[in-house]
């Protein structure tokens, strides 16, 4: 949408606002549906701002879902998939293409940091993660953390967030950004990211593949897979026994609903149009039987069509179909490439961890395709 009719469309709904007194809902008080009017109205409205029909779409989509549902649940989803809009607008507003080296760096540090801190754990020095441990009889404890988390807190969600970096990384362009690259799998490796361990290195190939010769390439990505698959078979098998299922049954469930979805943050909560969550696992403690439920399904395209129905997997599609199309026509300088690969790993490592679902790891994500889009932009 060019910036003229977006301006049309928002004075538009600027005077629809005006008229906000004339809003009722069944079973709502005067001033409650009068807030939210008001509050979700200009979330639609700064919506036309990201000048992305993809986004103003599923933002609005997001917002239609949760009146849809009368409000019950799902605020939380509401401002934070406003909140990411709004960074992903203020990096397109703030930062120029001579900016987004000076963004992947910052990262790329950060990554360092992990890293040096996941050896810190390693050698018993974290003086973050380690816990205080209550046993039945009050007698607290410090317990010892030596798994390599780095500052991420969890070791599929460190590892995820290596493998963002690897194509990062490796599209710095010299030799030792490549075999710097190549040593991230390292702490990858020591996470027991399956999954990041295999994203990390479709999108290591998506970037060699511009930058180096395609025989230096195959011999590379060779040793990649070689190495990858010795790591399945040797090291570990991916956790996907008991998530294979639930998949199914979430899939099922949402067929019953699938324009709509069951709702914004409905697959971990029961509401009064659902009656179910789904059993993770039971064990005893000398409390009693204790009961897990999971939080959620571990795959992005599974929880967007249960909580967005079909046509939040549409606008996802939409969005992603863009993307694709950018990348097809731009010119393949290094900072297209690396961030284009971050987006590919990204997705896929969402296939098996929930990543879009936390902050530490969205205010990173969300900068880098925002900056995609800054480096396509202009160059296709």
């Amino acid at each position: 949408m060019n910036k003229e009719l977006i301006q049309k469309i928002i004075r538009c709904f600027v005077i629809v606002l005006c008229f906000l007194g004339m809003l009722t809902a069944i079973g709502m008080g005067e001033r409650e549906i009068h807030q939210w009017g008001f509050m979700l109205f200009l979330i639609v409205i700064f919506g036309m701002l990201l000048r992305n029909i993809w986004l103003t779409l599923f933002l609005g989509w997001t917002v239609f879902l949760f009146a849809f549902f009368k409000f019950e649940v799902g605020l939380v989803y509401v401002t934070n998939i406003f909140f990411g809009c709004l960074l992903y607008y203020l990096v397109k507003v703030a930062f120029k293409k001579e900016h987004i080296n000076f963004f992947i760096n910052a990262v790329l540090w950060f990554a360092a940091l992990n890293i040096v801190y996941m050896v810190l754990q390693i050698s018993n020095f974290d003086f973050i993660y380690n816990f205080v441990a209550q046993d039945f009889s009050n007698a607290g404890h410090i317990t010892s953390n030596t798994v390599p988390t780095g500052f991420m807190g969890q070791t599929a969600i460190c590892g995820s967030f290596l493998a963002l970096c690897v194509p990062l990384l490796a599209s710095r362009g010299s030799k030792l950004a490549i075999v710097g690259a190549l040593g991230l799998f390292i702490p990858i490796y020591l996470c027991r990211a399956t999954v990041a361990l295999w994203a990390g290195g479709i999108g290591l190939g998506i970037v060699l593949w511009y930058t180096i010769p395609k025989k230096i390439w195959f011999v590379i990505m060779s040793i990649v897979i070689l190495l990858c698959g010795f790591y399945y078979i040797r090291v570990e098998h991916p956790g996907y026994s008991d998530r294979f299922p639930l998949w199914k049954r979430v899939l099922t469930d949402g067929m019953k609903h699938p324009i709509t979805g069951w709702g914004l943050d409905s697959f971990r909560n029961a509401t009064s149009y659902k009656d179910f969550r789904y059993l993770e696992r039971t064990f005893n403690s000398p409390l009693g039987k204790v009961l897990e439920w999971w939080d959620n399904p571990h795959n992005l395209l599974v929880s967007v069509f249960f909580e967005f129905g079909l046509i939040g997997i549409f606008l996802l599609g939409g969005y992603l179909r863009q993307c694709g199309i950018w990348f097809i026509r731009a010119v393949k300088n290094p900072n297209v490439v690396g961030l284009f690969s971050c987006m590919i790993v990204t997705i896929l490592v969402c296939q098996g961890h929930f990543i879009m679902f936390l902050a530490k790891t969205c205010a990173i994500i969300i900068p880098a395709v925002a900056l995609y889009e800054v480096a396509v932009r202009d160059n296709v």
